[in-house]
């Protein structure tokens, strides 16, 4: 148990400079997701109601954005809280290991922290996700110091952490891993900072509307798009058998499965020595993440495996820790490689190049979009990228839709139907596209009906084709 020599601090410079560089390198040119709209949309204007950023407002992300967007990119700076915040938190984890396991221990910490795939393409994302993961981390490991400066800082950055993303308040079941002394003054510290927040939120965000949208977000939230049981019609088992299938499938069972056993583990081989001697802080560490897994099963969408991304710290620790008990250098090389391919998105590719939104957004500029929709009355349907595009070409009828079915009762319903209709090939297939559709039983014009293809990843966008 001792400090960094300088070769070691050496390395785990170039490390950081290295890991912070990949996550710069991947910061997508445009957001193209619903939620990823949204955040970049509060850079200019703040707005709850209007989803600028969506409900409940995230104001501590967003002001540290609107930080960076003063110097930087609306892309970057909305990637640089995220990144930042994982360079602090890995020099937190890498001073805690180093001196309750070992320098080598504490090394290979920082090198999954810093070079696994989920956390570098997360980190580049424009979404809170990444900033309330290091801050949530960071609390943790400073509640395990103990001491009273530790204490303060820890109860305030979870006071605070609601305020970077709302369901992180879950975590503020770390209280227990407190000295028992100390507990009811750490929760104290915990409510005055959340009050805090919140009281210069309301400040300046009339408090009834944002009650009001949340009313309907909520409820959204649980009925509509996947929140739930709920909403969508599965048993507790099925949705729990659901959601190993798809965090193994998006290579992120790491966290959800092996995240508690091998911080007991850790624990137990590797700081019995230490002032950490009993499994007892593990068992806490355990139940304190506990609530948080079973909101993100039961209550979250299962198909963003992010919403577990503050469990990959506690799950890298007690990996490294497991191995610096009882590994060899070999087995520790294999067993960290082992865990960096497991946090590779199946999708590594499409996460990367983003590949459509971008070719569409670059098709409607161009002249060849202005000849084709030139004194005609047209509308687009598209899925996810819709609010970007909106935002981008404000001119243009651009609509959202799910499904075919969706583009078909938007259509049945107009008043003013278009001229022409573009679908993007998110939203129907070519297999699934009509030539007609009917209005009450009755053909009311022959549609032509276009396809946009925005499934490719090449830099050119193929020419529409008629259905």
């Amino acid at each position: 148990m001792s400090a960094l020599n300088t070769r070691q601090v050496t390395l785990l410079i170039l490390m950081l400079l290295v890991g912070f560089a990949l996550r710069v390198l991947c910061v997508p040119q445009l957001p193209t997701t619903w939620d990823e709209v949204d955040f970049t949309s509060a850079l200019s204007s703040y707005d709850i109601i209007e989803h600028s950023p969506h409900f409940p407002g995230y104001p501590g992300y967003v002001i540290a954005a609107r930080g960076f967007a003063l110097l930087f990119s609306e892309s970057l700076a909305l990637a640089l809280p995220g990144t930042i915040a994982s360079l602090v938190l890995t020099i937190v984890i890498v001073n805690f290991t180093a001196a309750h396991s070992s320098p080598e221990n504490a090394l290979r910490c920082a090198f999954l922290l810093n070079f696994s795939p989920i956390l570098i393409l997360e980190a580049a994302r424009p979404m809170s996700d990444t900033l309330a993961m290091c801050v949530a981390a960071i609390a943790w490991i400073l509640m395990l110091q103990g001491d009273k400066k530790s204490l303060v800082i820890s109860a305030i950055l979870l006071g605070f952490l609601p305020a970077i993303k709302a369901d992180h308040g879950l975590l503020w079941t770390l209280v227990f891993l407190a000295p028992k002394e100390f507990r009811g003054r750490v929760c104290l510290l915990i409510l005055g900072a959340f009050l805090a927040w919140m009281v210069l939120f309301f400040a300046v965000v009339n408090w009834e509307l944002w009650w009001t949208e949340g009313q309907f977000f909520i409820k959204g939230h649980f009925t509509d798009w996947g929140g739930s049981t709920q909403s969508t019609h599965e048993s507790y088992f099925e949705r729990s058998t659901i959601a190993i299938e798809i965090f193994a499938a998006q290579a992120l069972a790491l966290p959800i499965v092996l995240a508690l056993p091998l911080t007991l583990s850790g624990a137990y081989l590797s700081w019995k020595d230490s002032p950490f001697s009993s499994p007892t802080i593990a068992l806490k560490t355990a139940f304190c993440l506990t609530p948080m897994i079973l909101w993100t099963i039961f209550a979250q969408n299962l198909d963003h495996p992010r919403h577990i991304l503050c469990l990959v710290p506690f799950a890298f620790l007690g990996i490294t820790m497991t191995l610096g008990a009882r590994g060899s250098s070999h087995f520790c090389f294999g067993i960290l490689v082992f865990a960096l391919m497991l946090g590779i998105p199946k999708d590594l590719g499409q996460v990367v190049t983003r590949p459509g939104v971008k070719e569409l957004h670059e098709f409607l500029k161009s002249e060849r979009w202005r000849e084709l929709s030139r004194d005609q009355i047209v509308t687009i349907y598209v899925g996810e990228s819709a609010r970007l595009l909106k935002r981008e070409h404000p001119l243009l009828d651009i609509r959202r839709a799910r499904t075919w079915s969706g583009v078909k009762v938007d259509l049945e319903s107009s008043i003013n139907p278009p001229d022409r209709v573009y679908v993007s090939s998110e939203v129907a297939p070519d297999c699934v596209i009509p030539h007609r559709l009917i209005y009450n039983g009755v053909t009311i014009r022959s549609y032509h009906i276009l396809l946009l293809r925005i499934d490719t990843a090449t830099s050119e966008l193929p020419l529409p084709s008629d259905h």
